[in-house]
């Protein structure tokens, strides 16, 4: 349940991460990169999904936890009001 530090992770390890979630990871061609002849590693489009994922997942753990909550409070009130 704790986040994941993704940004002291090297590129192999980040490259890993991403390919296991589906992400992309192919290098993307700037504008200036074309010019400079190199290609560009995503590495914050990469890490703002993972984190982006991480959140969600969070996200239904609180639904879930939230929703049996309230189920365990109404029985809780449907035995009070029994007795």
């Amino acid at each position: 349940m704790f986040q994941k530090d993704y940004w002291s992770m090297d590129d192999k390890r980040l490259t890993q991460e991403a390919v296991k979630y589906h992400i992309k990871t192919e290098d993307y061609e700037t504008d200036e990169a074309i010019q400079l002849s190199w290609k560009f590693f995503p590495r914050d489009y990469i890490i703002a999904s993972l984190v982006g994922r991480d959140q969600a997942l969070r996200t239904r753990w609180v639904i879930v936890i939230s929703i049996v909550s309230l189920l365990i409070s109404l029985a809780a009130l449907v035995l009070s009001i029994r007795k």
